[in-house]
């Protein structure tokens, strides 16, 4: 079952019916079964930009409880490299003898750890206050709904009394009503207390015109620019700011304190976000046919393809682009998927070793960190007694088709 709504999470304008990017029906990226999954339940997924204040939001997307994960093991990473100076910066904001600190998310902790022992910290992991399904395991998707009334008493309860700051890295853009979160989370700080929000920036997959980063637990594709405008709505001042780069993908924190005058109304829209996310809505089409050909050639040459990585990247490009019929093999090391066949197709996950200790593949897809990407092809190289063609699914906007990685193989 998908939810819909035309109504923008930021503004609350109607979003121009124009502007939505229907991918069709989706599997779950998380949705691991040992059969062959092709005809797995599906349900729409829709992005949309609002014109009037530019936010980019899913439109589409599946119930929470229809996207909890069925299996213990699923966990993602944030990136971490950077939280010794925000924790400096941070700390330096904590005026009292003995700062009160609270944490709600799965990726909170390991910044609270570097704040200073005389920090008191609490964590509430807001996955606690889910309703118990049998054979399910809560998850990011729980931050899909506002932090309620009820749940907001609780927590008030167990920390005792209002805190100097809060973290919430990495939750905001799960959220269903993020502005409703936000003022809810206003309720638990000090009236001079500070909340610190980590979200990714979608500039980079955008202008990049790549579809991998879609998913369907993700309901706000944030800029700087409309983060700041959803936080002035919500009745914050944004204090400190921070960018930390990446090379797909970079990370965005703020430092927000309650406003000191009246809730702003959202700033002057930049019409150069309304201009990349339209190519991006655009070149979809193109880019999917881009890929079914240039895979189709593949096929028609001989070629076995398998695509390296099954985390949501990779089931995200796959199946966004509709190419799950080109795929003979998932490749991914961790055990945990050993068995399992890649979410959406009839492609078996089989360990590196499986799949080029028998020379199973020679064209592959990677779906991997870029710092991961050198380990990986020389780990390729070495397994295969003959050529491999790697290439990878990350786009940029001048080459929207495959971008050949280990040349020198020719």
């Amino acid at each position: 079952m998908s939810n819909f709504s035309l109504n923008c999470r930021l503004c609350t304008q109607n979003i121009n019916e124009e502007s939505i990017l229907s991918f069709g029906r989706q599997p779950r990226c998380n949705f691991f079964s040992h059969e062959a999954a092709r005809l797995v339940e599906r349900t729409e997924i829709a992005l949309a930009q609002c014109t009037h204040c530019g936010l980019v939001q899913l439109m589409k997307f599946p119930d929470a409880d229809l996207i909890r994960p069925r299996h213990p093991w699923i966990s993602y990473n944030e990136p971490e490299e950077h939280l010794t100076d925000v924790a400096n910066e941070l700390y330096g904001l904590l005026q009292h003898k003995n700062p009160t600190v609270l944490s709600l998310g799965p990726f909170d902790k390991p910044l609270i750890r570097k704040f200073s022992a005389t920090t008191q910290s609490y964590e509430v992991l807001l996955t606690k206050f889910a309703k118990k399904k049998k054979g399910t395991f809560p998850y990011l998707e729980t931050y899909q709904n506002p932090i309620k009334s009820d749940v907001l008493f609780r927590i008030k309860n167990e920390v005792g009394d209002k805190v100097d700051m809060i973290v919430f890295r990495y939750l905001l853009e799960h959220c269903i009503d993020p502005i409703s979160t936000l003022k809810s989370l206003s309720e638990l700080i000090n009236p001079e207390g500070h909340i610190y929000i980590e979200v990714p920036d979608s500039r980079k997959f955008i202008k990049s015109i790549d579809y991998s980063f879609i998913w369907e637990e993700h309901l706000s594709y944030f800029t700087e620019e409309t983060f700041r405008r959803m936080v002035a709505v919500a009745g914050f001042d944004v204090i400190k700011s921070f960018r930390f780069e990446a090379v797909l993908e970079d990370s965005l924190g703020f430092v927000l304190r309650l406003s000191s005058g009246l809730v702003k109304d959202c700033p002057e829209l930049n019409h150069e976000e309304l201009d990349e996310f339209a190519l991006y809505k655009s070149k979809y089409q193109y880019v999917k046919r881009q890929y079914v050909e240039k895979l189709k050639d593949l096929i028609q040459a001989g070629k076995k393809v398998a695509i390296f990585g099954a985390g949501h990247h990779a089931i995200m490009f796959v199946n966004a682009l509709d190419i799950g019929e080109y795929i003979d093999f998932a490749i991914d090391d961790d055990s945990h998927k050993s068995g399992y066949f890649f979410p959406g197709t009839d492609a078996p996950i089989l360990s590196t070793k499986q799949v080029f200790g028998c020379n199973k593949a020679n064209v592959v897809l990677l779906a991997i960190s870029p710092k991961s990407t050198e380990k990986v092809v020389n780990k390729i190289n070495s397994l295969s007694d003959s050529k491999v063609d790697i290439y990878s699914i990350y786009q940029n906007s001048t080459h929207p088709s495959l971008v050949r990685l280990n040349c020198a193989a020719n």
